[in-house]
């Protein structure tokens, strides 16, 4: 917490406004989440894994306290979820490809398998579709590997750019009747 308010309060030498973004699952140095220094951090989901919220609030407070300046929190939370207007046209194309990959496994009588995507190349940006064991994916977590960051944890790396680029082209134009986005629907009469 003391390198953190540190980077901070040398960032705010020179900025006039700073913003911070911050993984909710960072952790102190003694393997306890950040968000656990805070209130209500203590539940867990039916897998056993900690519910991480808060991280934002407990970092903003710390800053206020220590730096004596105004620090506002904002968890993206359900406005991340509400906000598939923005969803990028790769993700979208993902999400049919591996939607009509599980249609095909499925009718081919596959069981306790999930699709996976293998990124074939970054440039051109192309993947496949594969099936993995089930087994070996749930409740797997997946980091980004710490070679992407730099030393002082504070920047991503080129690798990550290369890696993450590629995800966020293209833009979707939602449909929308009288001022509301349209969803498709399969249920006659809607």
């Amino acid at each position: 917490m003391d390198r953190f308010i540190a980077k901070v309060k040398k960032i705010q030498e020179s900025d006039i406004s700073t913003v911070i973004a911050v993984s909710e699952g960072v952790k102190l140095p003694d393997g306890r989440y950040v968000c656990e220094l805070g209130e209500g951090a203590t539940s867990t989901d039916a897998f056993g894994h900690k519910n991480m919220t808060g991280t934002a609030r407990v970092l903003a407070n710390e800053v206020q306290k220590q730096l004596g300046v105004r620090a506002r929190p904002v968890e993206l939370s359900i406005l991340q979820r509400c906000a598939g207007h923005l969803t990028s046209r790769i993700d979208i194309e993902e999400a049919h490809t591996v939607g009509g990959a599980a249609v095909i496994a499925a009718v081919k009588g596959e069981s306790g398998r999930t699709v996976i995507l293998r990124r074939i190349s970054n440039n051109p940006y192309q993947i496949e579709t594969a099936l993995a064991p089930s087994s070996e994916l749930a409740n797997f977590e997946k980091k980004v590997p710490l070679e992407w960051i730099n030393e002082d944890h504070t920047k991503m790396l080129q690798p990550f750019f290369d890696y993450a680029s590629p995800l966020i082209q293209g833009e979707f134009e939602p449909f929308y009747v009288n001022g509301l986005p349209y969803h498709l629907s399969s249920i006659k009469g809607k």
